[in-house]
């Protein structure tokens, strides 16, 4: 596990979604356009429609491992388990989300950034 992914992990929970926001907007800003390339072609490309089912199932399980932190910290809302935080933080932090907001709506990153942030903060922690 890369350290900042650990910091992240250890951090209290309004930083830890912090810090995971800043990572995924870094890494969004390198990828989205090559991941909606390949989300494009699985639509007609049976092996790349695997590569892709492959790539939410991965981010999936990145997703479940920081809401187990954060259920760990008692830090969900009530009524919300780390499965549903998973899937919630799955579809505000996807790279269809990003290309959607930052390339085809022309969001600034920064501002992608601060509304992911805000959005898992207010979905996912306890008022």
């Amino acid at each position: 596990m890369a350290p900042s992914t650990v910091g992240a992990l250890a951090a209290p929970a309004a930083e830890q979604i912090r810090l995971q926001v800043a990572a995924a907007a870094r890494i969004l800003g390198r990828v989205a356009p090559l991941l909606e390339v390949v989300r494009s072609a699985a639509a007609t490309d049976p092996e790349i429609a695997e590569l892709w089912r492959t790539n939410i199932g991965q981010r999936h399980i990145v997703q479940l491992r920081f809401a187990d932190a954060l259920d760990a910290k008692g830090a969900l809302r009530p009524g919300t388990d780390a499965a549903r935080a998973a899937d919630i933080a799955l579809a505000v932090l996807a790279p269809e989300t990003y290309h959607l907001l930052v390339h085809e709506r022309g969001w600034p990153a920064d501002d992608w950034q601060e509304w992911a942030t805000d959005a898992l903060l207010g979905q996912l922690l306890a008022p």
